[in-house]
């Protein structure tokens, strides 16, 4: 089975289920809420993984220890800079503070 063209095939058929899901609001049947149930999810789990998400855990045995060694090096990468952006803000706000109080100070105090 070619992947892509599979991928491609679902997400035609649900444009079309969503093209029809309107003609089929007033049927209450298994079959339409079946039909429904499964577009909506097809289609979340396909903007979930098109946004980078990670694969189901079913799917899960094809990532190599190698790539979840790199996912988990990217992840905590990830949180580093997150932690370095913060200490970066904290020194600008206390340069800002500090340069506050220089500008407060009067000229003859600051040539000792």
């Amino acid at each position: 089975m070619d992947p892509t063209a599979a991928l491609r095939m679902i997400r035609e058929l649900i444009a079309e289920a969503d093209a029809i899901s309107s003609e089929l609001c007033h049927d209450d049947s298994d079959a339409h809420r079946l039909l429904y149930a499964l577009t909506e999810a097809v289609e979340g789990l396909d903007r979930w993984l098109c946004r980078g998400g990670f694969l189901p855990v079913d799917w899960n045995h094809a990532i190599t220890s190698e790539h979840a060694l790199l996912i988990k090096e990217r992840d905590d990468l990830a949180d580093q800079n997150r932690d370095l952006l913060d200490q970066v803000q904290c020194l600008q706000w206390d340069l800002g503070a500090l340069q506050t109080q220089l500008d407060r100070t009067p000229a003859t105090r600051r040539r000792r």
